[in-house]
């Protein structure tokens, strides 16, 4: 596995700092990285198997007087497991879902804030060598208060690099 590491910062928050190290293998990746605000920190790990599909997604959060976590796992039938934890006070929903069920089939899951997980649906798709037809993978919100779909199609390159957008 290739083995390469980014930074960026927030748009939304410019005091926000994001760092990844990423293994990417010709259908698969390990990674984990963070993001340090002024508010809060979050670290998390991620592991994609085979067709770009997704194993596990771990993400650890805390800010003044709060931590959470959640662990979303997936097993080969696609049922997902989900652990979630929560100490403290903070104004956000409790972490986790009140019923996993709800994911049953999803391959894949978006880390809020964090572009890295959106490499599974381009690469599975084959969006960076050629145009298909806009495909509804699931997404759930790591706090649980929304699940939604999106479709993820390609744009006209403009210079060397390639737009995608989630709908």
């Amino acid at each position: 596995m290739n083995v390469e590491r980014y930074q960026w910062c927030g748009i939304d928050d410019l005091s926000r700092i994001e760092t990844a190290v990423v293994r990417l293998g010709e259908d698969s990746l390990r990674a984990h990285g963070g993001s340090v605000s002024t508010d809060y920190a979050t670290a998390w790990h991620l592991k994609v198997g085979a067709g770009w599909v997704t194993e596990e997604l771990a993400v650890s959060s805390f800010g003044d007087g709060w931590k959470r976590s959640l662990t979303l796992a997936r097993d080969s039938s696609g049922c997902w497991s989900i652990d979630a934890d929560h100490l403290g006070e903070v104004e956000l929903p409790a972490p986790g879902l009140h019923d996993p069920s709800i994911l049953h089939g999803a391959i894949d899951c978006d880390l809020g804030l964090c572009p890295l997980t959106n490499i599974m649906p381009v690469r599975r798709l084959g969006l960076l060598s050629h145009q298909v037809e806009p495909t509804p993978p699931h997404h759930a919100e790591a706090d649980g208060t929304a699940r939604q779909q999106y479709r993820f199609q390609r744009f006209p390159r403009a210079a060397s690099c390639s737009r995608y957008r989630g709908s």
